[in-house]
């Protein structure tokens, strides 16, 4: 009888360890995959600021060579 209960006392050692271990896992796994949404977003983020960075670059390059073709041409 003490075996028994010794037998099943184990058991549930051994289930709650399994339980225990697959939860964490679980966990892990659901970290992982924020944290690789979490990634894209922020790679997004950045290609549309490198973007609208470029965009206002470029129309400040326009603006000074429109610039200096009036002055060129107020010149001559």
């Amino acid at each position: 009888m003490e075996r028994m209960l010794a037998g099943d006392e184990t058991k549930l050692q051994v289930q709650g360890t399994l339980d225990l271990t697959v939860a964490r896992a679980q966990n892990n796994y659901s970290l992982a995959a924020r944290l690789q949404d979490l990634g894209k977003r922020v790679r997004a983020s950045i290609s549309w600021a490198v973007l609208l960075h470029m965009s206002m670059t470029m129309r400040q390059l326009r603006s000074a060579v429109g610039w200096t073709s009036v002055s060129l041409s107020s010149m001559a």
